[in-house]
């Protein structure tokens, strides 16, 4: 079965086609996504998709916390004052169903967040800090350096030597009732 990218995200899109060039995508609706933990997110999401679907999800780790609903988090990250390093990773979850199984693979990358960054950029990228970089996320996009530092990147290389974290059978996943985050 052919595999095809969904994604509303146009910054994401072109991240995955600058590093997986290959692969096939079309444009989606946004999908919904449930209030629960990160392998929720992706698993119910992969399972609106349908089949042939993948669908990515990107949360940051902060102080071993998961934030999954990353967009209200930034003005919280603005306010922090960097008094204290604040651990965080940056986790991309890549969902694909075959119809059968939900294949889930995951890319990683820690660092620390940067609260007084002046970097401009997209989502949490001007404050993220990648170990091993001495700039941000956003400074290293603008630089053409970011896939260097990339947990999509992961992701894509684990989804492409087909190397899934974890595979839930779609029969054994229950219909969801629970809250859905605000899109």
């Amino acid at each position: 079965m052919d595999m095809e990218l969904i994604t509303s995200n146009k910054k994401k899109l072109e991240e995955f086609k600058r590093i997986l060039p290959e692969i096939k995508s079309r444009p989606g609706d946004d999908l919904r996504e449930v209030e629960g933990t990160a392998k929720e997110v992706i698993m119910y999401k992969s399972l609106e998709a349908g089949i042939g679907a993948i669908v990515e999800d990107t949360i940051l780790i902060i102080n071993g916390e998961e934030v999954v609903d990353i967009k209200w988090k930034i003005d919280e990250l603005k306010k922090l004052k960097p008094v204290d390093t604040i651990k965080a990773s940056w986790q991309v979850m890549l969902g694909y169903n075959n119809g059968e199984e939900i294949n889930i693979y995951r890319g990683i990358v820690n660092g620390i967040i940067i609260p007084d960054s002046k970097d401009r950029g997209y989502g949490f990228d001007p404050y993220f800090l990648p170990d091993g970089s001495d700039v941000t996320l956003a400074r290293l996009e603008q630089e053409g350096r970011k896939d260097n530092f990339s947990a999509r990147k992961n992701a894509l290389i684990s989804l492409k030597k087909d190397r899934p974290e974890d595979v839930i059978k779609i029969k054994y996943i229950n219909e969801w009732d629970g809250e859905y985050q605000n899109n």
